[in-house]
């Protein structure tokens, strides 16, 4: 058997490259060559038709199989295999899958299910050694992310979400990535949608040792400190900083929507459609810049308009002291934007309309300030806040607020 292959040989192939390379070129050694998948199947009567060489996995919507090692693996494989018809032979990769017993998976048990997720924790970490763990594994595995997530099973509060470990499906209702999470906390609550747009992950998730671990942006992950006594301590925290979290979820696919749509009724470069005009008269190209700034907002404004939104919406003073952002100012308006985002898409005040103006106020200060716009400039946290200042002190800003303000 041939393994010149071998990925070690080319370090400079990526391993989604590798993976195609292989799976075209020497299919048969594909089994050889990787360390195959690994599967957390919660509940055992969810396999169904298992034979030595297929299996059949049903309820995945009522319970999630998390992919715990052999995510990148499985993603690579299926974009190579649907995109290529030159495979010559099936390639074969090993399956493993972790499961319980329907008792063990339905159990309500706290001493159980905390050994089930120990064991779980001790799998991801013995199969993950082999290979660069990344930021989101180790951080899962963080107290603070527990906590959140201790939140969410014992259901005791109204508003609650999950934060899924890497390789676990996310796109559910209310369950996050961790990376996801906190750049979105980064952009309505620390008010940095610049940085929320172009930090990494590695830098926004970053942590520091000893053990318990922590992250580093502690404007971020609020409360570190104090998860001793999470049931009192931390439920405070949680309503103060992240009850919105998923109405700014729901918000943020709004926002996606409204732009996409807005940018099908913004008109082509003129350049493109008209060569014969070599002139343009003052007031063409005024309207000509206009369409470019409302492109840029629609394109890469993205971040920089739900930061906003949130700001609206939430009535969180800034300047104000730690004791005087009570919960009742936070977290009853993020108890209702949540049961309002639980019905789909936010109607309780009409977004698209305050969206609207926000865009159109936009347009009218970057000509006024004479600005120069591109992506770039929705990177600078500055930029947002000097816009935010602006339109919050101009009549469109004034009704804005009122309209949030009513719910």
């Amino acid at each position: 058997m041939d393994f010149s292959n071998t990925r070690k040989c080319r370090p400079e192939i990526s391993f989604t490259d590798s993976i195609n390379n292989t799976l075209k070129n020497y299919p048969e050694q594909f089994w050889f060559l990787n360390n195959g998948i690994s599967l957390i199947v919660p509940d055992e009567s969810q396999i169904s038709n298992l034979e030595y060489d297929k299996v059949k996995l049903v309820s995945l919507s009522e319970h999630p199989v998390s992919v715990i090692n052999g995510a990148q693996t499985l993603s690579a494989a299926l974009m190579t295999l649907n995109q290529s018809d030159r495979i010559s032979s099936n390639p074969q990769v090993l399956l493993r899958i972790y499961t319980f017993s329907d008792a063990l998976h339905r159990t309500k048990d706290c001493n159980v299910n905390k050994a089930k997720a120990v064991m779980i924790d001790e799998i991801t970490r013995a199969l993950n050694r082999q290979k660069p763990i990344g930021a989101e594994d180790i951080g899962y595995a963080s107290p603070f992310v527990k906590t959140i997530n201790a939140i969410d099973e014992s259901k005791h509060m109204p508003i609650t979400f999950r934060l899924a470990r890497r390789g676990e499906f996310v796109g559910g209702k209310h369950v996050y990535s961790l990376t996801s999470f906190a750049k979105i906390v980064e952009a309505y609550l620390v008010q940095n949608p610049g940085t929320a747009r172009s930090i990494s992950r590695n830098t926004i998730l970053k942590n520091e040792g000893p053990e318990p671990l922590k992250f580093t942006h502690r404007s971020i992950f609020i409360g570190q400190e104090k998860l001793d006594d999470p049931d009192v301590y931390f439920q405070d925290v949680f309503n103060i900083h992240y009850a919105p979290v998923n109405f700014a979820f729901s918000l943020k696919d709004t926002i996606g929507k409204f732009c996409s749509s807005e940018l099908k009724k913004t008109p082509n470069d003129k350049s493109d459609i008209t060569n014969e005009i070599n002139h343009e008269s003052a007031e063409d190209q005024e309207e000509s810049k206009k369409d470019q700034i409302r492109k840029s907002i629609l394109n890469n404004g993205r971040t920089f308009l739900l930061a906003l939104m949130m700001y609206l919406g939430s009535n969180y003073n800034r300047n104000s002291t730690t004791s005087d952002k009570s919960a009742a100012n936070y977290s009853e308006w993020g108890e209702w934007a949540n049961v309002s985002g639980d019905k789909g898409e936010p109607t309780e005040f009409d977004i698209h309309r305050l969206l609207q103006d926000i865009e159109n106020s936009f347009v009218e200060y970057t000509v006024k300030k004479n600005l120069a716009i591109d992506s770039n400039f929705f990177k600078i946290d500055r930029n947002y806040r000097e816009f935010r200042e602006w339109y919050l002190h101009s009549p469109a800003g004034h009704d804005s607020i009122g309209i949030m303000k009513q719910r």
